[in-house]
């Protein structure tokens, strides 16, 4: 059982400054035109909902490949999502939230993955991730197309079992830039020390990466 509640794609907008420090990135055109931006402040302020991919990377193993080795819950948002984020967080603390308060780093032009150890079976928690790539491996052809992060940062996730045991791990955040992102679907891989966990991103799922 975990001993924080993790706040998910919220934590990606919370986390975003940091790309914003990275002069290479905001030299770029914004992503977003303003309908655009208005339309993820609308969507977020109506939905009080963050706004974003949510699914999970893991590795399996053993001696029929039934037990799970490693996991993580993995978040990621394009532009839109990010503003529409911070509009929900906003909207459920009755601020205002205007496209005066849509920051550089938020209509950056990249798509932030987050992936977190997630409990795996008696209570055991995956290992701390080392790395997240984007990869595209494509049926019946021997090509592999592997996208490098921007950047990574790390954030700590503390958990406990039920006999009141603390556990230290860290997730991970990892910037792409949208232009190296491949079209889907594409896997997001998470490097780590016991298994390499993937994560298949299919097509239906661009409108959450927007």
């Amino acid at each position: 059982m975990r001993s924080a509640t993790f706040l998910g794609l919220g934590v990606l907008v919370a986390a975003a400054p940091c790309v914003a420090q990275d002069s290479a990135v905001t030299r770029r055109a914004a992503t977003l035109d303003s309908s655009e931006i208005q339309a993820a402040i609308t969507l977020g302020r109506q939905t009080k909902k963050a706004y974003g991919y949510y699914w999970g990377a893991y590795a399996s193993g053993g001696l029929l490949g039934t037990s799970m080795v490693s996991g993580f819950q993995v978040y990621a948002q394009g532009p839109f999502g990010r503003v529409a984020t911070a509009a929900a967080r906003a909207a459920r603390n009755y601020q205002p939230f205007t496209v005066d308060s849509v920051r550089p780093d938020l209509i950056a032009p990249v798509l932030t993955v987050l992936a977190y150890p997630d409990v795996l079976e008696k209570n055991k928690v995956s290992v701390s991730p080392e790395r997240i790539l984007l990869q595209v491996v494509r049926e019946g052809s021997p090509d592999t197309v592997t996208v490098q992060p921007l950047s990574i940062d790390t954030e700590p996730a503390d958990y406990a079992n039920l006999f009141g045991a603390h556990i230290q791990r860290s997730g991970m955040i990892a910037t792409f830039d949208l232009r190296a992102v491949p079209p889907l679907p594409f896997d997001i891989v998470v490097v780590n020390p016991a298994k390499e966990a993937r994560d298949h991103v299919k097509p239906k799922d661009q409108p959450k990466l927007r």
